[in-house]
């Protein structure tokens, strides 16, 4: 590729989704703590559902970010030329890709604050520390 453009987008996606992936991966790791008092929210059904749907967000935010980095490296090995490089529409694409992530990651976020409350989303000396994923 003859920009950093690509990169960028590509970078700015996969710091979104790894920040929203971690504080998912936090959250999960304090269910199934047996000391977690919330442990309850196991049996419901509608909490069950709210977290596979942020699993859902975070599938689809990494197939984005697999899919748009394999057309990149598609076109960086295939020797492409700079007008396929630089076509718009690849460029759209990617920025795309970028914006949807970074919404998808805030509302897992701002999802798993609501899932496990605000006192424990955004009280920085807990475990799951969520507020730093947003901040």
């Amino acid at each position: 590729m003859q920009t950093l453009i690509p990169a960028a987008h590509h970078g700015w996606s996969a710091v979104w989704y790894e920040a929203a992936a971690r504080a998912f991966r936090r959250f999960v790791r304090q269910l199934r703590q047996p000391e977690n008092k919330s442990r309850a929210q196991l049996q419901s059904d509608l909490f069950l559902s709210r977290l596979a749907d942020l699993r859902v967000s975070l599938d689809l935010m990494d197939s984005m970010i697999t899919q748009a980095a394999a057309r990149v490296d598609s076109l960086r090995h295939s020797n492409a030329d700079v007008a396929s490089c630089e076509n718009i529409t690849l460029h759209i694409s990617l920025n795309n890709v970028k914006i949807a992530v970074s919404r998808l990651a805030f509302e897992v976020v701002d999802r798993l604050v609501e899932l496990c409350g605000l006192a424990q989303g955004y009280m920085k000396n807990t475990a799951l520390d969520v507020e730093q994923s947003v901040s």
